[in-house]
């Protein structure tokens, strides 16, 4: 499992922060006032939250929006002694007693139950208020239809509009260009749609603030024809707009955003080189291309630069950043940079406080040492991950680092440094919330020093995948009390796990697998860590009991893994108190017992994996109301009894049961699983025949049920399963011929979904939004961090015998891999020569059966088979000299069958020898070393001169030979009769062979009589 923190950055001008506020703060920030508000307003403002018309939840909706007697109707003046300038969201003049500014943004904030419902607005109950100068909204969901929209114009003074995130069409643009002193308009996350309103939006010739980002407005924007002189920001993010031209007539511009928006015409960046006063500048996430344009370094101004995810190319543009020593936020991240660069650019930036290089080429070698120290700057964030740092100087950690003081966000995994693990990067930077050092190669001991230290704000360290031994400092769970993520997996950690991890209420997730941890795990992280939702305590040596009491406070765990440890005992019930698991692993530990009935309370339960334990008994039936489950293996263990007859299992599509003691028939538990992808059931004690059904599962790609009892024909229904690509139906009872239809079977012939046998990590924010760190300058353009967990998801994983081992195939290399195997059944007649045509398949075994007849020529056109076993069969003739075109066979084996004629010698027959046709007497050629020639296989007799009167040294005495024979053949009989009548065991081991003869012998007097 693997954590990530990704940067979201949300470019938006947030109009009343802005612009506007060196003209109302003047009037609206004052705490004294001489005049309370007039009648008339708060009138109104009474009219405006009675047009809301929320009845459920009046009492929550701007509660302090009353009367001195609780009423909100029949104001007079004697009753209003309430005064409405200090009604929460509302400000006035300390002079006249005006409202001039109006804050009712998002006010569902505190009646969630209502969010489903719509608002209408009433615009009209805002016109008595003739000073209001802003008025902000947003978030309210109101519905595109406003009453009075055409009064807006009334509203004179009017300067800032916020209509953010409501559903507003493009129907109220006329209605609010229509405001004659408006300066400020933001329309983020509406409704508009069409082309952009040039005509309309030139009518506001005050215009300094512009956001219609996230809107369905489309077409080409020519700036040319947009007449707003006076304007300074303009958000166009995420819009459908993706041609703009002349933008280079915008000359008052200082922030612009076109983030977003798929642009690929790189022409628009020389022109935005015209734009002298930007001083924010926001290109990311479109499809531009080439080089950094040189003539960015003449926006001297410019504080904050985004060209993230793009496909910018060649060297980073040390030249430009290097003349923007005023830049405070810089993000390159997500572009094929490659080459060298060097910190030296940054030697002149004392204001850099944001630096953002993540996601770039494996090609870029960052070196950070040619910066002279002290540096100018003292940064907050800094994301280096995967960038060669230092590559050519042995890989050592920043040098600059050890003079940050203020850092919040680091993060330098990925750059196989070297080293001691840096906890002085904790100690020095007291505020620091974010530190990812995975994948690194940082070695010694986790040791803090922070006596002294103010209270730490640590939320997430990652430490991962390095070389960090020792034990764990058995405070950290003090040490770090906001922690929210710790990872400290795959590392040489030892020693028993801390009780201060406890102390973690805020932890959410916590890694520590694939160390060296022994004993037993703490009590308290089941009580303490109440907000846990992942926990991974994979491949340690850990023991006892976990969870241990029969209820536990880990009710919002999601994720659990314990597997490849020492845990015994029973499966605790303290697990079902943790209602939200989506995956659960506890396989191969040494769980005894058997799984109870409460495994089914779990809906959300997806994948689950108990494989490689003690567990005992039956399946529950309850473990069939799982309807989510997509993955479940309980292989070996001692499961007995029959599998539970499930019809709640449509999302199922791997099951894996193999070495256990299953009896019954292996159908009854998948009968409505159309989606199922795999099913083993291995090595059980399954009985009957395949069921007809069977062909119903037209998703299957794996069928292993080898190693039962199944008897009968094999199913002419397996043909309707075009899809499957390996099949096991070895140590059988099958009997019959070879159904011809099998080649309707695709092995491997076709190519599937790359997931078909490996899903991509599931990746999914885990309690919302956890780490925020904004940069605020003169666009107020917010930096927002978002945490996701990306949890590894259960890869399937197959075993197949072929190329005589038993080798497992993992993931999407199942997508590769595709072989029939029939062996060490019954089956008799001859190879269909439709088999042939199964051209993608990569192992067929047909050994230890009863065919015969010849071996089919159309074997030839197996392009891609690598073995090929037909051994302990009755084929006779020839082998087909085509075989030899096979460039991929390296296993073939014909051993113990009736063959005759010449083995091939070329290709890939060159390099077998006698073994693979060993028990083939009438086979003959080079690597037989058996001469092909009738006249050559003479033996010959040598003459001894002067010995004719003496017998032959190698004439036996028939008589002797006859009598030792006899007495040998009696004492085996004997011994065979005592062995049979005192041990059970051999006992039914010889009538079960006895059965099998008899079966056999019965199969070919039906045969010779033509049933």
């Amino acid at each position: 499992m693997e954590h990530y923190f990704i940067l979201v950055a949300s470019r938006r001008a947030l109009v009343i922060l802005m612009v506007l506020a060196h003209v109302i703060s003047t009037t609206t920030k004052q705490v004294s006032r001489s005049a309370a508000c007039l009648l008339e307003e708060k009138r109104a403002l009474l009219d405006f939250k009675a047009s809301l018309n929320e009845t459920r939840y009046a009492h929550l909706l701007l509660p302090s929006w009353t009367n001195i007697n609780g009423s909100e109707n029949d104001v007079d003046e004697e009753a209003s002694s309430s005064d409405c300038c200090k009604w929460e969201g509302v400000e006035c003049s300390n002079t006249t007693g005006r409202i001039v500014e109006l804050q009712l943004g998002n006010l569902r904030y505190n009646i969630f139950a209502s969010f489903h419902q719509y608002w209408y607005l009433n615009m009209t109950t805002f016109l008595p208020l003739m000073d209001l100068r802003a008025l902000d909204l947003s978030l309210n969901s109101f519905k595109s239809e406003v009453e009075g929209c055409g009064q807006l114009a009334n509203l004179k003074n009017l300067q800032s509009l916020n209509l953010d995130g409501n559903y507003f069409n493009s129907s109220i643009i006329p209605c609010v260009t229509a405001i004659p002193a408006l300066k400020a308009l933001s329309l983020h996350n509406t409704n508009l749609e069409g082309f952009f309103p040039v005509q309309e939006f030139n009518r506001l010739k005050q215009m300094e603030v512009l956001d219609v980002s996230l809107t369905f407005l489309q077409g080409p924007l020519f700036f040319k024809e947009l007449k707003l002189e006076k304007l300074r920001i303009l958000n166009l993010q995420s819009t459908h707009m993706d041609e703009f031209s002349a933008i280079e007539v915008m000359t008052s511009l200082k922030t612009l955003s076109l983030s977003f928006n798929r642009i690929n015409d790189s022409s628009i960046l020389q022109e935005i080189c015209s734009l002298k006063n930007l001083s924010e500048l926001d290109l990311s996430h479109n499809y531009f291309g080439g080089y950094v344009p040189s003539c960015f370094s003449n926006l001297t101004s410019l504080q904050f630069l985004d060209l993230s995810y793009n496909n910018f190319s060649g060297d980073i543009p040390a030249v430009v950043i290097s003349r923007l020593i005023h830049l405070e936020y810089l993000s390159l991240s997500g572009n094929p940079f490659g080459g060298s660069f060097s910190f030296s650019s940054f030697a002149n930036h004392s204001k850099l406080q944001i630096l953002d290089l993540e996601r770039l080429s494996n090609d870029l070698h960052v070196d950070t040492e040619g910066l002279a120290l002290p540096p100018p700057f003292q940064l907050r964030v800094l994301y280096l991950p995967g960038c060669n740092l230092n590559k050519r100087i042995g890989r050592r950690i920043p040098s600059f680092l050890f003079n940050q003081k203020e850092l919040r966000f680091l993060d330098l995994s990925s750059n196989k440094l070297t080293g001691e693990i840096p906890t002085w990067l904790i100690e020095n930077n007291t505020q620091l919330e974010y530190l990812d050092l995975k994948n690194n190669s940082f070695m010694g001991s986790f040791l803090l020093d922070l006596d002294g230290s103010p209270k730490l704000n640590l939320s997430w360290l990652d430490i991962s995948n390095n070389k960090v031994s020792g034990k764990i400092p058995v405070d950290i769970g003090l040490l770090f009390p906001n922690l929210s993520c710790l990872n400290l997996s795959r590392n040489s950690f030892e020693g028993n796990i801390p009780q201060s991890l406890g102390n973690l209420t805020a932890a959410m997730s916590i890694d520590l697998s694939h160390n060296k941890f022994f004993g037993e795990v703490p009590d308290r992280i089941e009580n303490g860590c109440v907000s846990l939702e992942l926990l991974v305590l994979s491949d340690n040596n850990l023991q006892g009991y976990f969870p241990y009491s029969s209820s536990t406070n880990l009710t919002r765990l999601q994720v659990l893994y314990l597997d490849n440890n020492y845990f015994n005992g029973s499966i605790s019930n303290g697990i079902s108190y943790s209602p939200n698991l989506y995956l659960l692993d506890i396989s191969n530990n040494k769980l005894q017992g058997k799984i109870y009935s409460w495994i089914g309370n779990f809906s959300s339960l997806r994948i689950v994996d108990m494989s490689k334990n003690l567990l005992e008994g039956y399946l529950p039936d309850d473990i069939c109301k799982l309807r989510m489950l997509e993955f479940l293996d309980l292989s070996e263990n001692q499961l007995s009894g029959p599998l539970p007859s499930c019809s709640n299992f449509t999302s199922l599509r791997f099951i894996h049961l193999h070495k256990n003691q299953i009896t019954g028939s292996p159908s009854s538990m998948f009968f409505k699983s159309f989606n199922l992808m795999s099913i083993d059931l291995r090595d059980n004690q399954l009985s009957g025949g395949i069921s007809q059904n069977i062909g119903e599962h037209t998703e299957l790609r794996v069928l292993l049920l080898g190693g039962n009892n199944l008897l009968g024909p094999i199913p002419l229904h397996l043909c309707k399963l075009k899809n499957l690509t390996i099949v096991d139906l070895s140590r059988n009872k099958f009997y019959g011929p070879l159904p011809s239809c099998l080649c309707n079977i695709s092995f491997g012939r076709e190519r599937f979904d790359k997931y078909a046998f490996y899903n991509p990590d599931v990746r999914f924010p885990v309690g919302g939004q956890l780490l925020t760190y904004t940069y605020n300058s003169l666009g107020s353009v917010g930096q927002s961090g978002t945490v996701y967990f990306r949890v590894s998801a259960k890869q399937e994983e197959v075993e197949f015998t072929t190329k005589s081992r038993t080798e497992s195939y993992v993931g999407n290399i199942l997508n590769f891999m595709s072989g029939l195997d029939l062996s060490c059944n019954q089956l008799t007649g001859e190879i269909p020569s439709e088999f042939g045509s199964l051209s993608g398949i990569r192992a067929l075994n047909l050994s230890h059966n009863y065919l015969q007849g010849s071996i089919p020529s159309s074997l030839s056109m197996l392009s891609q088979v690598e073995s090929l076993d037909l051994s302990y069969n009755n084929f006779d003739g020839e082998i087909p000299s085509g075989l030899a075109n096979l460039n991929f066979l390296s296993i073939f084996n014909v051993s113990y069958n009736n063959l005759s004629g010449r083995t091939p010698d070329k290709g890939q027959f060159a390099n077998f020898d006698e073994k693979n046709y060993k028990g083939n007497p009438g086979l003959c050629g080079p690597l037989l070393k058996r001469s092909c020639n009738p006249i050559n296989n003479v033996p010959q007799l040598e003459k001894n001169v002067g010995d004719h009167g003496k017998k032959a040294d190698g004439v036996i005495d028939k008589v002797a030979f006859t009598w030792s024979f006899f007495g040998s053949y009696m004492v085996t009989l004997l011994a065979l009769a005592v062995v049979v009548c005192i041990s059970p065991y051999y006992r039914r081991a010889w009538s079960y062979y006895i059965d099998i003869w008899i079966l056999s012998k019965f199969c070919e007097y039906c045969r010779s009589r033509k049933w």
